[in-house]
């Protein structure tokens, strides 16, 4: 740890420094200053943990200074050593942090055993500093897995309430991107491969302190929070794969998009995890869902950008109708489009075949309903667009593991 002495005079700068037993107490460096400006410049340059502070100094006064330190650096622990034995202060250094009270002269052992006080404080700030570090960085891991698996349901209102509920911050949480890492042919069992995996995510979140790995089941997706381009996400890959490639036994190949936002990352995960089944080469094990979707229209010799825009109509078309009777014959007539073609543009781009992505609409709006908890299981099968109460409760178990009655349940006990 490191100190900052702040004193006007200089021989008790001098003395301090060269007859406290610093480095037997623990302290690697000892800076020090004659004013609270040049006070501020190292502790703007240098890293301090303990500042041991005069109060009467000419210009700006020692508790200036430390009102500053506690507004601008409150990790640094706070010590005063003064000649002037004023209640008022003593208070008003109270009021700014400080932790001991000293009066001159002070014996060095008096000090040597503050400035150990404040270095226990100091380890006390930093543990409790990576506890809720940890402890935030699970409540996002939390947060980013509910949205993946859509418990969190993908509008505006629920997933503020969601970060909310945790104590999240949603301007900071939001996504630039998204990988799919995806391992195959590991000669592990079932314990080892957790432990693999374990050590995977740890290199990796050292690697890129702006990610957060995501587990589901054997899946592992890579949230990328900071905005990175194309080339310095494959170059992310890249780094990873050439870091672990000495220990890791198995494959590994990689699928990213940054065509992703809070909303879509659910139904993004699944292009990226349904793309080993379509897009695989030789060689290659990065790939970039982005730009290979991008050169379906050319694959289709349609003009730029209208396979994303007929999957958009496809979208629409179905938010906008999942409530009747809908087949592919009915989408091909109101869109004007052939249906094989159509379910093929929209697959490569979705994941979903047609009729997945209807039984997946409804079952969503199922669950907004049942969250919300306005009508009965029966009523919110119907109105999704199911003929038959057993109909539904078969589609939405297959979606989500569940029957509608024990995601309604579920979702009245959780309130």
């Amino acid at each position: 740890m490191n100190v900052l002495l702040v004193d006007d005079e200089v021989i008790v700068i001098n003395i301090l420094k060269n007859k406290v037993k610093w480095q037997e107490i623990g302290i690697e460096n000892v800076y020090t200053a004659y004013t609270a400006a040049e006070a501020r410049k190292v502790i703007l340059a240098k890293e301090v943990d303990i500042i041991v502070c005069d109060i009467e100094m000419p210009q700006e006064n020692g508790l200036q200074l430390l009102s500053w330190i506690q507004e601008e650096k409150p990790e640094i622990e706070r010590i005063v050593l003064t000649g002037f034995p004023d209640f008022s202060y003593a208070q008003n250094a109270i009021s700014s942090g400080v932790i001991r009270y000293l009066l001159k002269p002070v014996s060095f052992e008096e000090l040597e055993e503050a400035i150990r006080f404040a270095m226990g404080k100091k380890k006390e700030y930093q543990t409790r500093k990576i506890e809720a570090s940890y402890n935030r960085r699970e409540r996002e891991r939390q947060f980013y897995t509910g949205l993946l698996i859509e418990d969190i349901l993908p509008y505006d209102n629920y997933i503020r309430k969601s970060a909310e509920k945790r104590e999240l911050e949603i301007e900071k949480l939001e996504i630039f991107g998204m990988i799919y890492l995806r391992l195959s042919d590991m000669p592990y069992d079932k314990a080892s491969y957790s432990s693999v995996v374990h050590a995977l995510g740890n290199i990796a979140e050292e690697l890129f302190p702006d990610m957060v790995e995501i587990h589901i089941g054997y899946l592992i997706f890579w949230v990328l929070r900071a905005e990175k381009d194309r080339d310095q996400i494959r170059e992310m890959c890249r780094q990873f794969m050439e870091k672990v490639a000495d220990n890791f036994k198995g494959e590994m190949d990689a699928y990213f998009t940054v065509d992703v936002s809070l909303n879509t990352i659910a139904e993004r995960s699944r292009v990226l995890r349904m793309a080993p089944e379509q897009y695989w080469k030789a060689g290659e094990h990065i790939y970039d869902m982005d730009a290979i979707l991008a050169h379906l229209a050319d694959e289709e010799s349609l003009p730029a950008g209208s396979g994303q825009e007929t999957v958009q109509l496809v979208k629409d078309y179905i938010r906008d109708n999942y409530q009747k009777p809908v087949t592919r014959q009915d989408m091909e007539e109101s869109l004007h489009l052939n249906s094989d073609y159509v379910n093929r543009i929209f697959k490569r781009s979705t994941g979903y075949s047609l009729v997945q992505y209807l039984q997946y609409y409804r079952v969503l709006m199922a669950k907004k309903l049942l969250t919300e908890q306005k009508d009965t299981v029966t009523e919110v099968g119907l109105q999704v667009g199911f003929d038959t109460p057993s109909y539904f409760a078969k589609v939405f178990k297959k979606w989500t593991g569940c029957t509608p009655l024990e995601y309604y349940n579920q979702k009245n006990r959780d309130r």
